[in-house]
């Protein structure tokens, strides 16, 4: 297999990774929206899955972050390398160019996975 195939394959499991945790984050959050407790001041979230609430924010701000942080240094690339090079000449990006996307990939399915957990502990508790 030509090797530009692979990071095609890679881009389309990362693209799908992504769009499954955001649709887990904001799933979990209305699981949790489920849970909260009506009194005379609103709405109040059980202090047993405030934790989890925020794991799911987090989730949802290392998504964007990691969109913004691709989304800006590619542009930035761009710009740089159409200066030197043509549009159909092979240029190669930094080694490490995108390790803060894969930081943010990383932080964000930390997240929701912790974010599950504190969420399935707290369900369980109540099922006993």
């Amino acid at each position: 297999m030509i090797l530009n195939k692979y990071i095609k394959i890679y881009e389309e499991f990362t693209e799908k990774t992504s769009d499954l945790i955001r649709k887990f984050a904001f799933s979990g959050i209305a699981i949790i929206w489920i849970f909260k407790i009506s009194d005379l001041s609103g709405f109040v979230i059980p202090s047993q899955v405030i934790w989890s609430t925020l794991f799911f924010a987090l989730t949802l701000i290392f998504d964007l972050c990691h969109y913004i942080y691709g989304g800006i240094a590619y542009f930035i690339f761009y710009k740089l390398k159409s200066k030197k090079y043509q549009q159909k000449e092979n240029v190669e990006k930094p080694k490490y160019f995108n390790t803060p996307m894969w930081i943010f990939f990383s932080l964000k399915l930390i997240s929701v996975i912790l974010g599950y957990y504190v969420l399935i502990t707290f369900i369980i508790s109540k099922i006993k």
